[in-house]
């Protein structure tokens, strides 16, 4: 936290339509002399989500006494509308080809439309007041997400509008003409996007966190070319693959970009990211990288006596000053900015413009009041230790009676308990009717029906049932909560195999929680195992396979029918059983009764669960056995 705090100059907030809170993002801020005052003078313009567009013109003026005073009025409110459409970005320049006047673009969700403001004298003494018209406007067939501005082309004395939409297509407008469209290579999510001038260049950040450079000749030529008689909708179909001039891996998303380009001096391409901020140049080498310790939330660019100053506000509401990689200056803000800009009033010069998600705008400037907290006194009491002991003593016991009984608290099923939690497998399968992604050529797949039963020693209220199982097993309802509970609940579910892939186990889980009439509350987890005909069906044994597992015992091996009765069908031998798994692999478990043996194989290693599991199976009903070998 800094000591000093950002020194409050002009300020107000920038309501939606009939008082609501407006939502604002980056793009909604940009300062320019919208309305081409002679001398030039500033204005900020303001867009928001609920498509509300105001134009500010801050100043100072004399107070009655005669002194030199800043802040909100009225009257600097130049323009205020509310457009059909929300504002995504706004942008000032020279849009219009029949003058050299500044023109605002703005960005809407669907089109792409340029205003001219201008200024009308008034009657009466009411003073002038600004209008609003539209110079032209270009339907998008896509999605916008965000555009750039710039003399694309190394046109003179004019700018073209670049448009980048939701499924990274560039569209780009020759001011009042449609002039081509071209896909972005390896496209996956919309990130920010800039235009260097002086290598006519664009760069933009990818999905795979990569800054990437593209020459505009290339992105025009990599078109296809078919300027129809339609053009003019822009409704091209896409383009050729481009391949970007260079990249740069960022290692993280980025938040913002911008590009400096002194009329004297080399291009700096800044990244804002959530853990720092890159400095290239402008042929992609990295000039300089700062760390950031806090989470940004928006920066801002300049150059000063030809080093690169950097402005960075935190979701902390700080605004730190970097030239360079070097801290220069902290400053605590009123809130945490989505976008900052620089700007010159009358009365103040390279003031700082912020605002904020909720509409909040603000005009500050770098002051060195400091912000002291001061902490209040203490209240000083005599100490009686005699009250005090009986206080803690007292606490003691209610501690001690609240942790009664504690080992019930989390994991215990005992028979004293409130609550027995019990579950019973069916012992008969059933043809599955739902909806199951398993192909079965013999029919559908097999259901085990399960009921859980709660038996309740006292009342209880809102007992919650969880019932997790791992895919690609299914149940047919996971969630149930049960108001009241005075004697025995039974809860019926049924288990199915619902996609043709491996399942790492068979077991369920049945989590039960309530509370105690004390108030305490008690978790119970019982644990089912679901049977293997659950997966697997009987085969024909096949004698050969490439993957073995071998287990042996230091008893007589016994009859594969007796092991697996709910897998052996009437046709099945004694040391040969096989089972083929629903999506068609199939598994052969053999036994010797010479070698005290038994051998689980299969074609496909990836089977290999099963026979762990077969394994396991194994260990539970023949406790003498001594190893396994794979």
């Amino acid at each position: 936290m800094s000591l000093f705090k950002a020194r409050d100059w002009w300020s107000t907030v920038v309501e939606g339509e009939e008082g609501r809170e407006e939502e604002c993002d980056t793009g909604c801020l940009v300062i320019g002399n919208i309305n081409n005052e002679n001398p030039p003078k500033d204005k900020i313009v303001v867009g928001g989500f609920s498509g509300t567009l105001r134009v500010f013109s801050p100043q100072s003026y004399r107070s009655e006494e005669g002194e030199e005073v800043s802040g909100y009025r009225p009257d600097h409110v130049l323009l205020e509308t509310t457009l059909i459409y929300p504002i995504l970005q706004l942008a000032v320049g020279k849009f219009v080809s029949s003058n050299d006047l500044n023109h605002l673009c703005v960005l809407h969700p669907d089109r792409l439309v340029v205003y001219t403001i201008s200024v009308a004298s008034g009657q009466a003494g009411h003073g002038d007041h600004s209008r609003l018209a539209v110079a032209y406007q270009h339907k998008l067939q896509r999605n916008a997400h965000s555009f750039m501005t710039g003399p694309f082309g190394g046109v003179k004395g004019k700018e073209y509008l670049a448009v980048q939409s939701l499924d990274g297509c560039i569209t780009v407008f020759e001011q009042e003409s449609y002039a081509f469209s071209s896909f972005l290579p390896g496209f996956l999510l919309p990130g920010p996007i800039a235009y260097v001038a002086k290598s006519d260049a664009l760069v933009t950040v990818s999905s795979d966190w990569c800054l990437q450079c593209f020459k505009y000749q290339a992105v025009a030529v990599a078109t296809d070319n078919e300027k129809d008689k339609n053009s003019s909708n822009n409704n091209s179909k896409g383009g050729k693959r481009l391949s970007p001039e260079w990249t740069q891996q960022l290692g993280e998303p980025a938040l913002d970009l911008c590009v400096l380009s002194p009329p004297e001096g080399p291009t700096s391409l800044l990244v804002l990211t959530h853990h720092a901020v890159f400095c290239f140049k402008e042929s992609g080498v990295l000039k300089f990288v700062k760390k950031l310790e806090f989470n940004p939330s928006s920066f801002l660019a300049f150059i000063v006596d030809n080093y690169v100053h950097v402005c960075i506000a935190s979701h902390t509401e700080t605004l730190l000053v970097y030239r360079e990689s070097q801290l220069k200056w902290a400053s605590q803000l009123p809130f945490a900015p989505v976008a900052l800009a620089r700007a010159n009033f009358s009365g103040i010069t390279g003031a700082l413009v912020m605002l904020g998600d909720s509409g909040q705008l603000h005009v500050s400037y770098m002051g060195t009041d400091p912000s002291l907290f001061v902490a209040p006194p203490t209240e000083t009491r005599e100490i009686n230790y005699d009250q005090t002991d009986k206080e803690l003593a007292n606490l003691h016991k209610i501690i001690k009676a609240s942790t009664k009984d504690t080992g019930a608290l989390i994991g215990m099923n005992r028979g004293d308990s409130d609550l027995l939690v019990s579950g019973t497998v069916g012992t008969q399968l059933e043809m599955w009717t739902g909806n199951t992604r398993v192909q079965n050529p013999d029919g559908g797949v097999p259901a085990v029906p399960v009921v859980v039963r709660l038996t309740a020693h006292t009342p209880l209220n809102t007992v919650r049932v969880n019932i997790a199982v791992e895919k690609p097993l299914s149940v047919t309802q996971d969630t149930f909560v049960l108001r009241t509970i005075c004697d025995t609940s039974q809860i019926l579910v049924k288990f199915y195999l619902e996609d043709p892939y491996i399942p790492t186990n068979l077991s369920v889980s049945i989590i039960t929680s309530y509370v105690t009439h004390t108030g305490i509350p008690r978790i119970i987890t019982t644990n089912l195992d679901l049977p293997m005909r659950l997966v697997v069906k009987p085969s024909m044994p096949n004698k050969e396979a490439d993957h073995k597992v071998t287990i042996s015992t230091n008893k007589d091996a016994v009859s594969l029918p007796e092991l697996f009765p709910d897998l052996a069908s009437d046709t099945s031998v004694g040391t040969a059983l096989g089972l083929q798994y629903y999506s068609g692999a199939d598994i052969t478990i053999l036994s010797s009764r010479t070698t005290n043996r038994y051998r689980l194989q299969s074609d496909r290693s990836v089977y290999i669960w099963v026979r762990v599991m077969l394994y396991i199976y194994l260990s539970s009903v023949l406790p003498y056995i001594v190893y396994m070998e794979m």
